[in-house]
């Protein structure tokens, strides 16, 4: 159990409690949407997909997305990059 967050990265609170739970989705999306050197405690954590805006290739971005999620404990078994977004199919391993 962690702590959630909402779309705006604030804390989830209800009762007057941080609000826990599974942190599955979460964990991707911080994943996705930050870049290297956004974590203080592990600078090398975060794809930063606005990096990637303008690359007429994904295939680096694939790349990059299947390290990251591996050295977070996840496995990207399979990442579906178009015009409506980014889908990475995942599994905790």
């Amino acid at each position: 159990m962690d702590f959630l967050i909402d779309n705006n990265f604030e804390h989830l609170t209800a009762n007057g409690d941080f609000v826990t739970g599974d942190n599955f989705v979460q964990q991707q999306q911080l994943l996705l949407s930050t870049g290297a050197g956004e974590w203080k405690e592990s600078p090398l954590t975060g794809v930063g997909v606005r990096d990637f805006i303008n690359d007429e290739s994904t295939n680096s971005l694939i790349s990059l997305i299947k390290r990251q999620y591996k050295a977070d404990g996840l496995k990207a078994k399979n990442i579906t990059i178009n015009s409506e977004g980014i889908k990475v199919d995942a599994e905790r391993i």
